[in-house]
């Protein structure tokens, strides 16, 4: 899939093992390596394993209509589907087969 940040700083940090490394430690900074990678060479969002570790979910309440996957310690990677337009099913869900760009919105701990 394709990959983008809603802010530079997202980008910046996500694209250096150094300020991965600063901004989460050492066992985030490895998994959020290894869920990028997944993300990016997935062909769509229906290819990542809604299992634990990795547990890719749809988001409820305030997030309505973003996505995470699970990282360590109570953080997640929280992304959007950044198709234009965002693939529908005709039940009007979205279509994870159809979702080939996301936008990485935040990497946070929920709890």
């Amino acid at each position: 899939m394709d990959i983008s940040f809603r802010t530079k700083k997202h980008a910046k940090v996500c694209n250096s093992d150094k300020e991965l490394l600063k901004s989460y430690g050492k066992q985030n900074a490895k998994v959020i390596k290894t869920r990028l990678a997944m993300l990016k060479s997935a062909g769509n969002l229906a290819q990542i394993p809604k299992e634990k570790p990795v547990k890719l979910h749809q988001l409820i309440g305030q997030g309505k209509g973003q996505y995470a996957v699970n990282l360590a310690g109570g953080f997640r990677l929280v992304f959007v589907p950044s198709n234009h337009p965002v693939p529908r099913t005709d039940e009007g869900g979205l279509d994870e087969v159809q979702i080939t760009e996301i936008k990485i919105m935040d990497i946070s701990n929920y709890h």
